[in-house]
């Protein structure tokens, strides 16, 4: 918000490429804006843990839709008044027969083991009973494989998950540059038949800690479901 020309252009770059992609569900941290809106068609689901820290959970509302169960849906910090996380049940809108899913987009802290985090999933499952996860995240681990993530997290068939590529998608002008694999896709259903890093050169109104995106595309057919 200090930026009036990063959050101008940052916010058109996210839109359009959430309709670019044709975007399912995307997790964007520290979206610092309380007026922003997503493209049409896009809804939000939104966590504020301090005045920079929140996790905006974004889903194609024609194609997907919150459960209506109150318990199928937590937000809340990781850690005092920081590091915001949403997990929310969806359910198709009739575009598609995968059965309802649980999706959860974060950012972490330094620390893999985040009990929080793990009992709102499993709240969230066991409310549903739902066993499919989408996990979206700025995981922070200098260590430790996105398998890892999923078997503290005590995600079903953790060891076994598919996962985005161990992307070095963190930060833009830190020590080190982008050296950091700290973006994360997992699932536990379907496969990943696609993925990116979005390493377009980077804009002139990039800010110091700037990510580069990671998207996947994950197919889901009879024999996954």
């Amino acid at each position: 918000m200090k930026d009036r020309i990063c959050k101008t252009e940052s916010e058109k770059h996210l839109n359009d490429e959430l309709v670019r992609l044709a975007v399912d569900f995307a997790n964007v941290v520290e979206l610092d804006d309380k007026t922003y809106a997503p493209p049409s068609g896009f809804k939000l689901i939104t966590q504020t843990c301090n005045d920079k820290e929140n996790a905006v959970l974004i889903y194609a509302a024609r194609l997907w839709r919150p459960s209506g169960n109150p318990a199928a849906h937590v937000s809340g910090c990781m850690r005092a008044n920081d590091r915001a996380f949403n997990v929310q049940a969806f359910h198709s809108t009739g575009q598609s027969t995968l059965p309802g899913f649980v999706v959860v987009g974060a950012q972490y802290p330094h620390d893999i083991h985040v009990p929080i985090l793990k009992d709102a999933i499993a709240q969230v499952r066991k409310a549903t009973g739902y066993g499919r996860v989408l996990f979206i995240a700025d995981t922070n681990q200098e260590q430790g494989t996105s398998i890892d993530v999923a078997e503290a997290l005590e995600i079903s068939g953790a060891s076994t998950a598919q996962t985005s590529p161990m992307y070095e998608s963190c930060c833009f002008k830190t020590a080190g540059g982008f050296k950091w694999d700290f973006d994360r896709i997992i699932t536990n259903f379907g496969k990943i038949t696609e993925s990116s890093l979005m390493d377009e050169p980077l804009p002139s109104w990039a800010a110091i800690s700037l990510h580069k995106g990671v998207h996947v595309t994950i197919q889901v057919d009879e024999a996954t479901r």
